[in-house]
């Protein structure tokens, strides 16, 4: 029965820690939309607020640290093509929902890895193979 108690004892912290997880950056793709497209399509190219520092700054548009992020290495793909990578975090991404739910934060780091790797068409494919139930991997383990 300590055995028990125990158990549940380590997922109640686990669970705290995970929902203490902080917030994982927003994806390029998410990042694109949030810009003034407009202010940059229509700049001509002699215009110095492509060279003005602080402008760049205070808009953070193409700033290093505000519009890149990248996955992380992950020690299972070293020498793996991307197709691979690409279609283990799709699954792992609905993994993470269907078992935790969505509004788990940490899953975010899934969506943000694939929706990074994958071509679109791919993943439009993967739902289309999802909502009629023929992917070829199980999403409730």
């Amino acid at each position: 029965m300590s055995k028990e108690a125990g158990t549940g004892e380590n997922n109640t912290n686990l669970h705290k820690k995970s929902t203490d997880f902080g917030e994982l950056p927003l994806t390029l793709k998410e990042r694109l939309k949030q810009l003034d497209i407009n202010d940059y399509v229509n700049r001509s190219p002699d215009d110095p607020r492509w060279f003005d520092r602080k402008y760049n700054e205070k808009h953070g548009a193409f700033s290093n640290k505000n519009l890149l992020w990248a996955s992380p290495i992950d020690a299972r793909y070293q020498q793996i093509k991307m197709g691979r990578h690409c279609f283990d975090y799709y699954i792992d991404f609905h993994r993470c929902i269907t078992l935790l739910g969505e509004d788990h934060k940490p899953c975010k780091f899934f969506y943000n890895v694939y929706t990074d790797i994958c071509p679109s068409a791919w993943v439009e494919k993967f739902d289309e193979w999802r909502e009629a139930g023929i992917y070829p991997a199980r999403f409730d383990r």
